[in-house]
């Protein structure tokens, strides 16, 4: 470890610390963040990612469905796990197309099953319940 830094800290900065400003943005339902959003969106933290994804898909701002598309294409595991989450909660065809066809990462099609119906359900209010 070149700079001293315990590997525990660090994961716990990473996974929940630097994304948590990403979730509030994201929960915000601010339509003037949707560039932040794609720009989080792109970032190297997946954490960021998520949250990203989720905030876009509370905005149901239909340009996202693209971005979201494109990025799962490129994006590893949990990541990707995350965007087709995030498309299942547009009424598009093409979002929900696109999840079913990103949806390959997920091990248990059940699992993708139970994602589709939890969207359908309860929309967007289950991604940020507050």
């Amino acid at each position: 470890m070149k700079r001293h830094l315990n590997l525990n800290n660090t994961r716990y900065a990473a996974y929940y610390e630097i994304p948590l400003p990403w979730y509030d943005l994201a929960a915000a339902r601010d339509p003037r963040s949707y560039d932040l959003l794609v720009q989080g969106l792109h970032s190297h933290n997946f954490m960021i990612a998520a949250a990203a994804a989720k905030g876009l898909a509370r905005l149901q701002d239909p340009r996202a469905i693209e971005e979201l598309i494109m990025t799962g294409r490129r994006v590893p595991g949990e990541a990707r796990a995350g965007i087709v989450e995030a498309l299942l909660y547009f009424n598009d065809p093409k979002a929900q197309a696109g999840a079913e066809q990103l949806s390959d990462i997920l091990d248990n099609k059940h699992l993708f099953d139970i994602m589709r119906e939890n969207a359908k359900k309860q929309g967007v209010k289950r991604l940020f319940p507050y």
